[in-house]
């Protein structure tokens, strides 16, 4: 058995003999002879300890020769980002040594060494990195355990050479730019419990012999463009807690197998092109925390067993752990399992998008730790359930484009945290209910196109983080209150088409941060109130088919952000002023049918960017102005029945 280190060589043991021999042969002439006797067949403490030293100077040497060669390929600007990677220093100036090299490679930014000074750790995440692999020595780093070049520009495939770090427990080579397939060998890493690969543009299929990652707990490879199926054979992945297989390409039904990683936590499959119904096997995922199916192809009903999971196949009810739950845009049908009221934990239920049916389960409102609940856009009906009402926690209720019926009830007004509601495209009927009032932090109020009657309440006002406020299509009656002033974040103000009468506020000026607002269609009278000038954000203002008078207030041309001006179908009579013309950024310009008289200001040619303007059937006259060939981007223009004369220029 040799006694030297094998990476010695044979030159440089002959080379260390012949040094040593005739200080060998004048021992042994002195030594007495019982000392032969008793000789060890090991080298002396002395020897191992330089062996030792000698093969750690040559690993070390190789690996930090391997970086440095792979740095070099780098473009300048990643190479400056590795500046602290230099060549070793001698320790005693000219002519030393292998045993006398000063190694520093393990004071490198991004390397972690052992006691023997190997690389145990490269750690180069969010640096900017830019250049390949294929340059990379992998069998220089027998003892790498980690190795994390997350966030950078990283491009290239992978070399099967990776396979070389047997010892590789953590591999992170997320958001950066690798391309081709994942190579199979990579399956060889046997240690491996980590395996991070989102964010690039990996293709081709998911290796079939992933099922020798025996250790592995976390694998994402989410944001890439694998296709082909689901391999079955995850299911020998016993350890997994994490799967994240979303945004790729992904076809096939989900495997029933699946269902055996009972050590999930998260599964995430949403963005692919999975068909089929939700496996019944889910039901045993009874540690899943949460569970993303959204946007894919799948059909069939919800299983009952999802209610262990907490939501859709009967069997998700089961998943009591689960705290988060998206089968949202896919086709499943059928209702929504009353199962799902036993996942307490839950805290987002997402079943958006999909083609649902009947009413939602009363037992919903056990969810107590729901923040989130998004049921729009399927075919739900019935009575919205008073036990809504106890989800104290909910920030987010969404539950338009539906069939719901019935009153809003006033239940709603309990959810005290919750900042949108949006109702919309139902058929609800009724009154909104004062008990709105109470939701102090709601930032969005959605109820348009529905069948609600009676006023807007008063109390709409104490709404003070309302941004966005629309009530239209409806059946609304009554004054708009003058309390919507208080709305001071208010940034829409859709009231439209109902049959709202009285005057425009004029507190409705004060608020400052509108940007849109829509009153048309309605069956406002009065004039249209001055203090809209103060509307600097302002850049949609539709008052028409209504029943205003008196004149065009001149402040309307300080909105020098409108970029859409509708007072058609009014009453509107005198002049039309010359401060519109200010309006640089109008795009629409529409006052016809009016009562507006007088000449069209020869400014008007100021408003270059309109592309819409109609004055027609109103009382206009005069010559039309010359300075109408100002106006590049018109594509329509009406005139038509007024006592305009003189030419239209080109």
């Amino acid at each position: 058995m040799t006694i030297w280190p094998s990476s010695w060589g044979f030159e440089k043991f002959k080379s260390f003999t012949l040094i040593l021999l005739p200080a060998v042969v004048s021992l042994l002439s002195v030594l007495p002879s019982f000392c032969f006797s008793h000789a060890s067949p090991f080298p002396s403490t002395t020897t191992t300890t330089t062996m030792a030293t000698a093969d750690t100077s040559m690993i070390a040497e190789l690996q930090v020769e391997a970086l440095l060669k792979w740095k070099a390929i780098f473009p300048d600007q990643t190479q400056f980002l590795l500046t602290s990677w230099r060549s070793m220093l001698p320790s005693n100036g000219s002519g030393a040594t292998n045993s006398s090299v000063q190694f520093n490679h393990c004071n490198w930014v991004g390397i972690v060494c052992n006691q023997r000074k190997s690389i145990i750790e490269i750690n180069l995440p969010n640096m900017g990195l830019q250049g390949t692999f294929h340059k990379f020595n992998f069998s220089s780093f027998p003892n790498l355990v980690r190795l994390d070049v997350t966030n950078n520009v990283l491009s290239g495939t992978i070399p099967s050479s990776i396979s070389k770090l047997s010892k590789l427990t953590y591999l992170d080579l997320s958001i950066n730019e690798f391309f081709g397939n994942i190579p199979s060998e990579i399956t060889n890493l046997t240690s491996l419990q980590v395996l991070y690969l989102d964010g690039n543009r990996f293709s081709g299929s998911i290796p079939s012999s992933i099922e020798k990652l025996k250790h592995l707990s976390e694998l994402t490879l989410f944001s890439n463009n694998l296709t082909g199926s689901i391999p079955t054979n995850f299911a020998q992945l016993k350890n997994l807690k994490s799967l994240l297989l979303d945004k790729n390409q992904l076809s096939g039904p989900i495997p029933q197998e699946i269902g055996n990683l009972t050590n999930l936590m998260l599964l995430g499959l949403s963005r692919n092109y999975l068909t089929g119904s939700i496996p019944f096997s889910f039901g045993n995922l009874i540690n899943l925390n949460a569970l993303s199916l959204s946007d894919n192809k799948l059909s069939c009903s919800i299983s009952p067993e999802i209610g262990k999971l907490r939501p859709i196949p009967q069997e998700i009810g089961n998943l009591g752990n689960l705290i988060e739950l998206d089968l949202s845009d896919n086709h499943l049908s059928g209702s929504i399992p009353s199962t799902l009221g036993n996942l307490v934990n839950l805290t987002f239920l997402h079943l958006f998008n999909n083609k649902l049916s009947g009413p939602i389960p009363p037992e919903i409102g056990k969810l107590t730790s729901l923040l989130g609940l998004l049921l729009y856009t399927n075919n739900l009906n019935s009575l919205i359930p008073t036990s809504l009402g106890n989800l104290s926690k909910l920030t987010t209720l969404s539950l338009h484009e539906n069939q719901f019926s019935g009153p809003i009830p006033q239940e709603i007004g309990k959810l005290r945290a919750l900042s949108k509601l949006s109702s919309q495209q139902n058929k609800l009927m009724g009154s909104i209910p004062t008990s709105l009032s109470n939701l102090s932090k709601l930032t969005i109020l959605y109820l348009h196109e529905n069948h609600l009657s009676g006023s807007i309440p008063a109390e709409i006002g104490k709404l003070r983080a309302l941004s966005g406020l629309a009530l239209y299509e409806n059946k609304l009656t009554g004054f708009i209150p003058t309390s919507l002033g208080n709305l001071s974040k208010l940034n829409i103000l859709y009231l439209h088409e109902n049959q709202l009468s009285g005057s425009i506020p004029p507190q409705i000026g004060s608020l400052r941060t509108l940007s849109e607002i829509s009153l048309q269609q309605n069956k406002l009278m009065g004039s249209i109130p001055t203090s809209l000038g103060n509307l600097s954000k302002l850049t949609i203002l539709y008052l028409h088919e209504n029943h205003l008078s008196g004149s065009i207030p001149p402040e309307i041309g300080k909105l020098r952000a409108l970029l859409e001006l509708a007072l058609y179908k009014n009453h509107l009579k005198g002049f039309i002023p010359t401060s519109l013309c200010n309006l640089s950024k109008l795009i629409h310009l529409l006052l016809h049918e009016n009562e507006l008289s007088g000449s069209i200001p020869q400014e008007i040619g100021n408003l270059t960017n309109v592309m819409k303007l109609y004055l027609f059937d109103n009382h206009l006259k005069g010559a039309i102005p010359s300075t109408f060939e100002n106006l590049i981007n018109l594509n329509h223009l009406r005139l038509s029945n007024n006592r305009l004369s003189g030419p239209l220029l080109k």
